[in-house]
């Protein structure tokens, strides 16, 4: 049994390298709906993994502090997981806590070590193909304290990827082992153009550009090694720190409008959270450059707002229906 039947809300966790990030909803709300592409119907704290107590209030207005809570915990930090199970004991030790681990998720995963997969990957992988179904491969491209590029075949199977350094690692590197080059603070919403005209919009718009080349050349690597077709092309799916202000429509990320002048054959790419700079644009303009059908390539680009979150409630939901299936049919 996940939680006990006292457990009246429950909350999801993302312990991530940088933050902590938490989703609450009732336990008893079956309609509210985690497609990671619609707009969250819980509420979303970020919390300091340093400043643990900024929960309290937060706890106050969302939940009964004299009810136990149960905590569906997704983590690829241990010292924040630490930190955040001390911080339980400490405050609320009537709680109970159920950490998600790799086998729980429903969903085929090929990594030749398992154990070494960050499990926030499959979670995004899995809400991404709960959203699409078995229709074009994905790539999920998950921007944080490292980058991600996934795979997800068509046939639903979680594939692998690449990693490189997200945008703040970049930074520090190039201020680290050089000479002259300066401190840079990652700023994502500013807008940048080539070329840059000073060392720092230099930095800033090489590390985004950066980004954008490693996505297109993952994405035309699956194509040319006949992973998918042009025609089944991978849908592409971007769920961290990407500005709201790139998006037409908070919940879909693209107007009906848009929508309709979009080829439906090609990728999707889909932009979350807050700031980092104009992969929007960069990837529309690159995309351009190809032909289809005889016309330049048009994706649609739509908005993926909390994928993890959204995706650790589906993981949720469907463990708990399967615990209650196992109780109607005599297994616990």
């Amino acid at each position: 049994m996940l939680f006990s039947p006292a457990v009246k809300s429950i909350i999801t966790v993302d312990i991530g390298n940088s933050r902590i990030k938490l989703g609450v909803r009732p336990s008893c709300d079956k309609t509210s709906d985690a497609s990671p592409f619609r707009s969250f119907s819980g509420s979303v704290f970020n919390a300091s993994p340093d400043n643990l107590n900024d929960l309290t209030p937060w706890l106050a207005t969302q939940i009964s502090i004299t009810e136990p809570v149960g905590w569906f915990v997704s983590s690829v930090n241990s010292r924040y997981l630490k930190k955040f199970e001390d911080w339980l004991s400490q405050n609320r030790p009537q709680d109970q806590v159920h950490q998600l681990v790799l086998s729980e998720i429903p969903m085929r995963v090929r990594y030749d070590v398992p154990s070494a997969l960050g499990i926030d990957r499959v979670i995004a992988a899995f809400a991404a193909r709960q959203f699409f179904g078995p229709r074009n491969p994905i790539l999920v491209v998950d921007v944080g304290t490292a980058v991600t590029i996934d795979l997800v075949h068509a046939d639903g199977q979680f594939a692998g990827g690449v990693i490189l350094p997200g945008p703040e690692i970049s930074a520090y590197v190039l201020n680290e082992r050089t000479d002259r080059l300066p401190s840079t603070h990652w700023d994502p919403a500013r807008q940048f153009t080539y070329p840059a005209t000073n060392t720092h919009d230099g930095i800033q718009l090489g590390i985004e550009m950066g980004l954008v080349g490693a996505v297109l050349a993952v994405y035309f690597n699956i194509v040319s090694t006949q992973q998918a077709s042009v025609e089944n092309c991978p849908e592409i799916i971007i769920p961290k720190k990407w500005p709201d202000s790139l998006v037409t429509d908070s919940i879909h990320g693209i107007t009906q409008k848009d929508e309709e002048n979009k080829d439906p054959e090609l990728p999707v790419i889909l932009i979350t959270g807050h700031g980092c700079g104009q992969l929007n644009q960069y990837l529309r303009r690159c995309f351009a450059q190809f032909q289809y059908n005889g016309k330049p390539m048009q994706p649609v680009i739509r908005n993926c707002p909390e994928i993890i979150l959204s995706g650790l409630f589906q993981i949720l939901d469907q463990l708990m229906s399967n615990q209650t299936k196992s109780c109607f049919d005599g297994n616990i």
